[in-house]
């Protein structure tokens, strides 16, 4: 049978064996099927060459500016981030798009199909997929989502892509709802794909953190953005230390709100108790999850964040943000705690609850890791999701 070609496009993905870059798009394209020949289509970043040697596939990254200026895109937040913290990249905004475009439309000259990720990458895909009259299957993620409701710019981004695209795909429900009601196509042109996560997972829910009642571990990973509002689960620690309990507080990841969380951290005299890991590798992650009592997630919006299902496949307990998309996967009082994100006292009671009663720990982290189970949230599962959704777009 014919191998269908696929061009994946995106503005992150893992060049180098530290990376963590787009992992979670890695990971599809590891799990595809050997019905699917991918060629992975990325900016380079401030390194000269990527690590060949990561791949069974074809990854070419193209640049788009001197090495020293190469930092849009790759970095924790990605490349609204990267412009929020320095106005003046976004001059570099137009040698990044025509370079994409260029190099996605020499490729695309081979290719069955193109897979663009995320909203800027659908407009880039859509066009060249217009041009080559070749399907275009747009994947849209959290940050659209986000910056879709805060930006005219990112609207408009949002809607020429779904426009331009053969399908879109959400990785949530509410995703796929949002980017139906900014189009007036038809339904049958969206689907919700989860993302999924590496079956090896569920072999840490075998050594998981015995449980004490004498010292909480917390957790919380994410990039260090406003929106992660990693700053209240810093206040929530203090407050719980304040109540005469021992806690300590790993925080993994990094971004522009790493400064201002020190800061706070050095107020409440947490330096003993509240750790700035920094980004890590994922094994390295999923270890010091497993090794947690509890994973918190605080943002006040998402997508359908990869870390919550790692964290259910693992078997941590969840206290997460009862927002849209955290509410798809994590029961209240079944398989998580959910609170208000704008409130620091349910987040302290929903870590107390936990803290305080050994069967609901185990409770929540066996009907999480179940959750995963029943409904096959892992990578080798979306992937063939993914493939009947290219068969498709090639017969229209």
């Amino acid at each position: 049978m014919k191998r269908i070609k696929v061009l994946i496009l995106t503005t992150s993905f893992p060049l180098r064996q530290d990376s963590i870059s787009g992992m979670f798009v890695k990971r599809l394209v590891d799990n595809f099927s050997s019905s699917v020949e991918p060629l992975v289509i990325v900016p380079c970043d401030i390194n000269n060459h990527l690590c060949e040697k990561l791949f069974d596939y074809k990854v070419i990254c193209f640049k788009y500016a001197p090495r020293q200026f190469r930092v849009l895109a790759h970095r924790s937040g990605g490349i609204p981030t990267a412009l929020q913290s320095n106005k003046l990249l976004v001059l570099l905004l137009p040698f990044f798009l025509t370079v994409m475009f260029a190099r996605c439309y020499i490729e695309a000259k081979n290719v069955d199909l193109i897979h663009a990720n995320w909203s800027i990458c659908g407009v880039i895909g859509g066009l060249v997929g217009k041009i080559r009259s070749i399907p275009t299957i747009t994947t849209i993620r959290g940050e659209d989502g986000n910056k879709s409701e805060s930006s005219v710019i990112f609207r408009t981004l949002l809607k020429i892509a779904i426009n331009l695209s053969t399908h879109v795909v959400g990785v949530s429900d509410s995703l796929v709802n949002k980017a139906k009601s900014m189009s007036n196509t038809v339904s049958s042109k969206f689907a919700c794909v989860p993302n999924g996560v590496d079956r090896s997972l569920v072999k840490y829910s075998q050594h998981i953190r015995p449980y004490t009642a004498q010292e909480l571990v917390l957790i919380t990973v994410g990039n260090l953005t406003k929106n992660k509002n990693t700053a209240l689960v810093v206040e929530a620690v203090h407050r719980i230390i304040c109540q005469g309990k021992k806690v300590t507080l790993n925080i993994v990841g990094d971004g522009p709100q790493r400064t201002e969380l020190k800061s706070l951290i050095d107020k409440y005299r947490l330096s003993k108790n509240v750790n700035l890991v920094g980004v890590l590798h994922p094994d390295r992650v999923y270890e010091l999850i497993s090794k947690s009592d509890i994973f918190v997630l605080s943002s006040f919006r998402e997508g359908r964040p990869n870390v919550l299902l790692e964290s259910m496949a693992i078997g941590t307990p969840i206290v997460a943000s009862q927002i849209d998309g955290v509410e798809e996967l994590i029961d209240d009082g079944y398989s998580g705690l959910l609170f208000d994100p704008y409130n620091c006292e349910q987040l302290i009671q929903c870590i107390n609850r936990i803290g305080n009663d050994i069967k609901l720990h185990n409770f929540l982290r066996a009907n999480a890791l179940n959750y995963i189970i029943k409904n096959k949230l892992f990578w080798d599962e979306s992937a063939n999701k993914y493939v009947s959704l290219y068969k498709s777009a090639l017969k229209q």
